[in-house]
C-alpha cells in the first residue's frame, strides 16, 4: 500500500472498515508511515489527545528493541530479532478518538535466543522488560505480548512438535482469534462469552524486516 500524499480523512480511506468502527475481518499488511497515517494524523482523530502520544511511545518502544538487538548481534545476524508486529485493540479502530494505549505483538526469532544461549549471551531479563505489559503501559502507553517464531514445520506432520515449537503456534493462533474478537460497548472486561466473541473485526501487521 502507498499512502495518499494528501491527509486521510479516515483510515478507511487506506482500509476496509465495518460499520461497528473496526477494520473488516482479515489481517491487513501497512508500514509504519501508512499506520501513522491512519491512526494517528487522519483528519477524523485532528483532536485526539492521547493518539500522538501512543505513536510516540511505540516509537520509543521500538528503539528499545533496536537498542536490544545490537547487543544481540553476534546472535542475531542480518535478519534482525523483531520480525513483525501485531496492531490491534482501541488504536486500530475508530471506535475511540483517545485510546489509552497501543495493544500490539511483537514476533521475534526464536533461533537467534537460541544461538543467543549458545554464546552465552544473556538476553531472558531484557526480554521480560520488554513484556512488562503494566510497566511499559504506565511508561509508554504500549501493552506488548512478545511471540518467540520458531519455525514449526507442517500441522500434519508426524514428529512431535518441541515446546518452543508449539508454544509458538498456541500463541500465534491464539492471538490471532483474539485481535477478531470486538467486546461490545459497554461489556464488562473479561473473556469474552461465545457471544461476544465472534470473528468481527481486523487488525494491522508491520513488517518489520
Amino acid at each position: 500500500m502507498t499512502v495518499p500524499a494528501a491527509q486521510l480523512s479516515s483510515p478507511a480511506d487506506l482500509l476496509p472498515f465495518n460499520d461497528l468502527g473496526f477494520p473488516q475481518h482479515g489481517r491487513y499488511l501497512l508500514d509504519l508511515d501508512e499506520v501513522k497515517a491512519a491512526f494517528v494524523e487522519a483528519e477524523v482523530f485532528r483532536s485526539s489527545t492521547t493518539r500522538r502520544d501512543c505513536w510516540q511511545g511505540l516509537l520509543k518502544y521500538l528503539q528499545m528493541w533496536r537498542l536490544f538487538e545490537a547487543r544481540l548481534a553476534q546472535a542475531v545476524g542480518d535478519e534482525g530479532l523483531v520480525t513483525s508486529l501485531w496492531l490491534g485493540g482501541s488504536f486500530i479502530s475508530t471506535v475511540r478518538l483517545h485510546p489509552r494505549n497501543v495493544d500490539l505483538v511483537v514476533f521475534i526469532d526464536g533461533s537467534a535466543l537460541t544461538r543467543a544461549d549458545e554464546l552465552g549471551i544473556r538476553h531472558k531479563t531484557q526480554i521480560s522488560k520488554l513484556a512488562s505489559r503494566g510497566h511499559l503501559e504506565r511508561d509508554l502507553r504500549v501493552t506488548p505480548t512478545v511471540v518467540p517464531y520458531y519455525y514449526p514445520g507442517t500441522p500434519w506432520q508426524r514428529e512431535p512438535y518441541s515446546a518452543d515449537q508449539e508454544n509458538y503456534m498456541v500463541k500465534r493462533g491464539g492471538l490471532d482469534d483474539w485481535w477478531t474478537r470486538a467486546r461490545p460497548e459497554g461489556d464488562a472486561r473479561g473473556a469474552p462469552t461465545p457471544e461476544s466473541g465472534k470473528w468481527v473485526r481486523g487488525y494491522v501487521e508491520v513488517r518489520l524486516t
